[in-house]
Order: structure tokens, then sequence, then C-alpha cells
């Protein structure tokens, strides 16, 4: 801080220095104010009046460098007139911003901020380019100066910024996710040292294919639930997604149930040396996985939907299991069928209860076809598409939150009974 302390001063007042100094700053050659610049010695205000008013470049060079400049100077020198200057203030400021606090140096970090802030309105790409590489690494980087890099149209000055710059809050962030912006820039902020929960929901929503690979290859990113079941989504027609999600740590087993009934064998493996799931979870991965197979074995065979359901009623084989992978397989007409066949109502019926997209009458038929609140809770997110916020959870984790006559009351409701 004793470096820090010597930018303090006024506007420089030669009554402060001495006559042999002012003498070398009116009238001396370009060599010797070139050192003057540079003598840590030399009193701010000549600093201050060399900086301002010097035409050489040279000595607005040497003042830039030495540490005993008062950083008012930097309101003048962000707009000097040589380009070079403009890039050593940017990168002087850059250095100084770590040991400027906040609190104790207020007016000082201020003036640095405003400084900085014209520096990013610079039309010159140049001197933009290399603020950005300056404060990419900077923790306290001023936030508006930070999101204005951010922003940039120009990928060398937005880039490092974005994959880089913790001075960037998560609103920021999601700000700059929701303006359709590049696949570069979603990808750089999927790649950042840290990515919350908010920040990743808002990269999945984008759709990006690369990016999306980036969010699921980065450790240090947190994703929701309903973060991993959109993803998990897409999953099986986007073939990138599904190696980094299945090396995903800790991976929630609803995602790896989902997972293993479209995958491929080498994925499945990958999916179960990487997890940690109890001995009942992995059996039924590997059951999810051989009724898969089967299942696409089936429609290889061309069978036709009806043919399918009766197979699945001889072998009294319809169950959680294979309705929770057609699920996962987005076979939908499958599903449907499926559950008209258990619930012993019509296929139009079925039809319109999920297309009334709520968790009450769903719920009911899901009890009327006989299968298990678990099943219940993946095809309400699933087939009948309900948001998270509406959904209806296991009562005590595995019984039906409802009782038989509210079940019978929601299925008179749509006109499944009569």
């Amino acid at each position: 801080m004793k470096f820090i302390k010597k930018f303090i001063g006024k506007r420089p007042n030669f009554q402060r220095s001495s006559k042999a100094e002012q003498d070398m700053a009116l009238n001396g050659h370009r060599d010797a104010r070139i050192a003057l610049a540079a003598n840590v010695k030399t009193s701010p205000e000549i600093l201050y009046y060399l900086a301002e008013h010097d035409e050489d470049t040279g000595v607005r060079h040497a003042v830039i460098s030495n540490p005993s400049t008062p950083i008012q100077v930097s309101s003048f020198l962000a707009k000097d007139k040589d380009q070079d200057i403009r890039v050593a203030l940017a990168n002087r400021l850059a250095s100084l911003l770590p040991e400027l606090d906040r609190d104790a140096q207020t007016q000082h970090y201020k003036i640095a901020s405003e400084a900085l802030a014209v520096l990013a309105l610079d039309e010159v790409l140049k001197i933009r380019t290399a603020l950005s590489a300056a404060l990419k690494n900077v923790h306290n980087a001023p936030p508006k100066v930070a999101l204005q890099l951010a922003q940039d149209v120009e990928r060398a000055v937005s880039e490092p910024i974005l994959r880089f710059c913790l001075a960037l809050s998560d609103a920021s962030l999601i700000e700059i996710l929701s303006d359709a912006p590049e696949v570069w820039k979603i990808s750089a902020i999927a790649a950042r040292e840290a990515v919350s929960e908010k920040v990743s929901d808002a990269i999945i929503e984008t759709g990006d294919i690369q990016a999306g690979t980036a969010l699921l290859e980065n450790e240090n990113a947190l994703i929701t639930e309903r973060g991993y079941g959109k993803i998990v989504e897409h999953a099986r027609d986007i073939i990138e997604w599904q190696r980094p999600l299945a090396l995903r740590k800790a991976l929630p087993k609803e995602i790896a149930l989902e997972m293993s009934g479209f995958v491929e064998a080498k994925i499945m493996q990958i999916l179960l040396c990487t997890q940690q799931f109890d001995a009942d979870t992995v059996l039924d991965i590997k059951r999810n996985f051989h009724l898969g197979l089967e299942m696409l074995e089936t429609a290889e065979e061309s069978e036709t939907l009806s043919e399918r359901i009766a197979k699945h009623v001889r072998e009294d084989t319809l169950s959680d299991e294979v309705i929770l992978t057609a699920s996962a397989m987005q076979d939908k007409a499958f599903v449907i069928a499926a559950l008209a066949k258990l619930s012993g109502y019509k296929k139009e019926i079925i039809e319109k209860i999920v297309a009334l997209n709520a968790p009450q009458p769903f719920t009911a038929l899901i009890w009327k076809a006989g299968l298990s609140m678990r099943t219940c809770l993946t095809l309400q997110r699933e087939l009948a598409k309900i948001p998270r916020a509406k959904l209806l959870y296991p009562r005590d984790g595995v019984d039906f939150p409802m009782s038989e006559e509210d079940v019978k009351w929601q299925l008179e409701l749509v006109g499944a009974e009569k």
C-alpha cells in the first residue's frame, strides 16, 4: 500500500516542486524529460504536468510506468491521441486494481473505473483488446466495465471476459445469454471456472449443442435436476452429449435410468463405472438398458403398435420398467397405448388427460393403470409436460398423494368415469 499511497494529490502545484524539476519539465531536452518522468523521486505535480502537457510520447510512456505518478492522470491519458499510450494506461490500471481497496481508496478506485470505462468504449479495437486481456483475471474489475467488454461485438474483446472475468455477475451473464448471442459467447460462459445453477439453466435453454457439451464437460458447473432433465431429453438425438453426461459426477439416478434406455453399450459402461449407485439402482439401470435393446429390436422387426402391446400383455411384461423405457425413448405412442390397455380407457381419453398438462387427473390415470407413483412422477415430466412447480410428489416417498375417492372424482371430471 505504500506504493499506492503515492497516487494521491490534487492538480499539480509547481510550488511543491524544485526549481530544477520545473526547468527540466518546461525546457529540458527529450532524454532529460524522459529521465525526469521515469524518476520515482520526481514530485507528483511535475509528473502530472508531463502527462498532460508534454507532446513527446516517450515522456508520457515514462510517466505511466512511474509508480509515483498520481492516478489522477488517468482521466486525460484515457483520451490520449496516441494508441500505445492508451494501451499502456489500460495495462497500468489493471495492474493497480487488485491493490485498490474499495473502502480504503474509494476515490482512487472511482478514478480508475472512470478511466477504464472510457477505454472500454475506445473506437480502436487494439485498445479494447488490450484492456480485455489485462482485466480478464482481475477479480475486482469494475462490473460495468466488465459488462461493456463482455457485450463487445468483437470476439477478441468479449471472449476473454466471458470466459475468465469473475467481476461479471450471474445477472449479467444471464442477460447476455437471453439476447441470442453467438455460439462462441455461450460456450465461453459454459467453460467458466464456476457456473451457477441459474447460469447453467440459461445455457441449456439456448439449446446450443457445442455450449451444452462444454457445460457437461465443466466439472465446476452446477446443474439443476430440471437442467439435467432437459439435457437427457435431447441426448438421444445429440450424440455429443451422451459421453460427457455419463461422466458427470453424482449424476441423479433418475437421469441415469432414463439414459440407460437409449445409449449404446460403451456409454452404458462409462455410466456404470463413473457413478456410485447402490446395487438396486445398478440393477434397475442394467434392466432398463436391456429393455431398451429389446424394444429397439422389436421396432426393427416392424411390429405394429397393437402387436407390440399384445405381445407384452401375453408375456405379462407391460410393467413400470417397460413404460419408463418407452418414455425415455420418446415413444409417446407406445406409452399412450400402454396406459389405455392398463386403465381400460380409450386412447382418446388418455390423450385428453395428457393434453391437460394437469397433475391431478394425470396422477389419477396412472393410479387407475396400476403403475407406481415413481413412474407417475417421471411421466408427469416426460409425457404430460407438467411444470416442475406443479408436479405431484409421492407421499412418504412411495405412496400416491390422492385418496381413492379423489382419484375417482378427478377421472369423472375429465369424462373417463361415467
